[in-house]
């Protein structure tokens, strides 16, 4: 049977959030055998498993199918870790750089915080859930949507060999406006031998009336996408996937899980 553990974590980089909670599932073999196993690191925990947060539209449903994918024998095991989001300073802890566009929010309002945050991910988070499980650190995967997408995204640029593969899913970089993400990326140098799942939905808007952010959504996407090749990462390296009629929800993005995990 498998387990969870929840843990406690200091993030003072932050004003209000400095602390943060961890959820780990451990496989429903981990107790009964020495084996070492690939770890996948998820953005905004409470939506992982459980929750409606935080765009109030289910859950990744990840237990669900993590569960369905050892019952057909289609892994191994594999270790999750949640990590929970910063709440109402989330977007400041999951964008590199301050916002430069309008689009419902306040220009300048949020952002900055994503180094900080790719730094604790990287020397603290990861060094913890190594250092506590059984883990294949070589086969560490990282994986969000959303905002959540674009600070993975920010991750594996900023640390391009820590990471086998990177899952992005509907990139926010439609937050610059004025092109800061993309001179970002076209300054670092990509790890030619990890994989990228990529998907963006045609109907991403968080209105049903809003064409021009879902379209945003998509251009934006397949602009990381052609800038990731521009890098030289090679294009079998790289899984684009446009779903049509697809939303901006959780509950689109957990039809997705099992594939990035199998990639």
């Amino acid at each position: 049977m498998w387990r969870m553990e929840e843990h406690t974590i200091d993030t003072p980089y932050m004003k209000k959030a400095v602390t943060r909670t961890i959820r780990v599932y451990l496989p429903r073999e981990y107790d009964s055998s020495n084996k070492n196993y690939p770890v996948v690191y998820f953005h905004d925990g409470k939506a992982v498993f459980f929750g409606k947060t935080p765009f109030g539209t289910g859950s990744f449903e990840v237990l669900d199918t993590i569960t369905k994918m050892e019952i057909e024998n289609k892994t191994d095991g594999i270790i999750i870790v949640a990590i929970d989001n910063a709440g109402e300073e989330r977007s400041t802890e999951y964008l590199p750089f301050v916002n430069s566009y309008d689009n419902g929010f306040e220009t300048h309002k949020f952002g900055g915080k994503a180094f900080d945050y790719a730094d604790f991910f990287v020397e603290k988070l990861i060094p913890f859930i190594n250092g506590k499980y059984r883990t294949i650190p070589k086969k560490a995967s990282i994986i969000g949507s959303s905002m959540g997408g674009l600070v993975t995204a920010f991750i594996v640029s900023r640390y391009p060999d820590v990471f086998e593969k990177a899952g992005v899913l509907s990139i926010a970089s439609w937050v610059y406006q004025e092109g800061e993400w993309i001179d970002y990326l076209k300054s670092t140098h990509p790890n030619k031998t990890m994989k990228y799942f990529i998907h963006v939905g045609t109907a991403e808007g968080h209105m049903l009336q809003d064409a021009t952010l879902a379209q945003k959504y998509v251009d934006d996407t397949i602009l990381y996408y052609q800038t990731l090749l521009k890098l030289d990462v090679p294009i079998q390296n790289i899984y684009l996937n446009i779903g049509v009629g697809d939303t901006h929800s959780e509950t689109t993005w957990s039809n997705y899980i099992e594939q990035f995990l199998l990639y």
